[in-house]
C-alpha cells in the first residue's frame, strides 16, 4: 500500500500533506509526494532489470463508483476480460482503454499515465 497514513486517516486519495498521489506521477515532490518518488525510483530499477510487467494503481474512483479499470491501451484489456469472467461485481462495460490529457495538463495525469511512460510497458492500469 503506498498511501498508509491516508488510508488510515479516512483519505483513500490523498496522503497526510493532503496530496491527491495518483496526480503527483509526473514530478513529485520528495518531501510531500515521498510514496511516489521511492516507487517510481524501484520500477525504474525493475524495469530495467526486465522483472516490471504490469502497474496496477488499485484506488477509489473520485466520482465513480464500482470495480472498473481503466487501462491506457487496448493491449492491457485481457487482464480486465479475466476478472469480469471470474466476478459478478466487475464491469467491464465500465472500463477504458486510454490514457486521455486531463483537463489540469500534464502535471495532474494519472499514475497509469505516468508510469507508462517512465518503464513503457503496456501493462499500466488504475482500477
Amino acid at each position: 500500500m503506498l498511501n498508509p497514513d491516508g488510508v488510515v486517516n479516512g483519505n483513500y486519495r490523498c496522503n497526510l500533506s493532503g496530496s491527491d498521489l495518483n496526480r503527483q506521477w509526473p514530478a513529485p515532490d520528495a518531501a510531500l509526494h515521498g510514496e511516489v518518488a521511492a516507487l517510481k525510483k524501484l520500477m525504474q530499477g525493475l524495469a530495467r532489470e526486465g522483472k516490471l510487467v504490469l502497474f496496477c494503481d488499485l484506488h477509489g474512483h473520485s466520482n465513480k463508483r464500482g470495480v472498473f479499470m481503466y487501462c491506457c491501451d487496448a493491449a492491457a484489456a485481457e487482464l480486465p476480460a479475466l476478472i469480469a469472467r471470474r466476478s459478478p461485481f466487475f464491469s467491464l462495460a465500465n472500463c477504458t482503454y486510454k490514457c486521455a490529457a486531463h483537463p489540469q495538463g500534464l502535471l495532474a495525469s494519472p499514475a497509469r499515465a505516468a508510469a507508462r511512460d517512465l518503464v513503457s510497458i503496456a501493462g499500466c492500469l488504475s482500477a
